[in-house]
């Protein structure tokens, strides 16, 4: 069953009526008309540019980060500046789809003072990060939000899970998931721990927290019992502008409380890109 034809009777009705309210909560029935349209136009993305702020759970802290970059999504295409707190650089990477055997470009702001490819989904490059730079742009989530939409409307309850409010130029929506737990998961024939999570829709670092047997993200053997959450997370809360429905904000709850969040102080979507984009001789460039 598609959960998008699983809808409440008058959910256009009820879309329009409920539109224009400012800062209070409308009905469950527009939050997914506005999440159906953060994931149309979240999939309809060319490019992005983006200034985001995020911070993530890691072995239990919360691990700050900020990354200034240009993204196209098809092929897939990546250009990012990461900086510390203070604001200082610490790398540039870059990723051509179909180039440098499909590792990244890192050029290190500091030792061992040459550029160094690496895998973008291998664990040298994500340690401490949940995901890989693959996963940026706002489609990943849109995925696995959109497996936790189907299990919704397969159990009728959609009603009690989305909240949305208005709030001057921004959507705010709720996803809340009282029924958050985990459950063993037999790991199959030719599954890790990526394809795991992209089949049950759940964060994937989730998984390292939740067993203590699994110390990386390739530490998954078929035949394995492992846990996993039934769901992406107890709750979501996700900011989006009204004018284009993208998501400029992401909070991430689990059992333990803020897993992750991921703040866009710019993210300007489809401009226009020079053949300098995604070129490491790009002389903006520190490669």
């Amino acid at each position: 069953m598609n959960w998008r034809n699983c809808r409440l009777f008058g959910v256009a009705t009820l879309f329009f009526v409920t539109l224009h309210t400012t800062g209070q909560t409308v009905t469950s029935s527009s939050a997914e008309h506005i999440l159906t349209n953060m994931f149309d136009s979240v999939y309809a993305l060319e490019n992005v540019r983006f200034d985001m702020y995020s911070q993530e759970r890691i072995n239990g802290e919360l691990v700050k980060s900020h990354a200034v970059g240009v993204m196209e999504y098809s092929p897939r295409n990546i250009f990012i500046r990461g900086f510390d707190t203070q604001g200082v650089l610490l790398n540039e990477i870059l990723y051509k789809e179909g180039t440098n055997n499909n590792d990244a470009l890192i050029s290190p702001n500091g030792f061992p003072y040459i550029n160094i490819n690496l895998d973008p989904e291998g664990n040298t490059m994500r340690r401490n990060r949940h995901f890989t730079i693959l996963e940026a742009g706002g489609r990943y989530l849109v995925d696995m939000l959109k497996i936790g939409m189907v299990t919704y409307a397969k159990s009728g309850d959609i009603n009690e899970r989305l909240k949305v409010k208005s709030k001057d130029s921004l959507w705010i929506v709720t996803i809340t998931n009282t029924d958050y737990s985990k459950h063993k998961y037999l790991v199959q024939p030719g599954e890790n721990s990526r394809t795991i999570a992209r089949k049950l829709g759940v964060p994937e670092y989730k998984m390292v927290e939740l067993n203590e047997n699994i110390d990386t993200f390739d530490d998954v053997q078929p035949g394995e019992i492992i846990f996993v959450p039934n769901y992406y997370a107890q709750k979501v809360e996700l900011v989006l502008r009204k004018s284009d429905n993208v998501p400029i904000r992401v909070r991430v709850f689990d059992e333990k409380g803020l897993y992750s969040e991921y703040k866009y102080a710019a993210f300007e979507t489809n401009t226009q890109l020079s053949s300098k984009t995604f070129n490491k001789e790009n002389p903006a460039y520190t490669f």
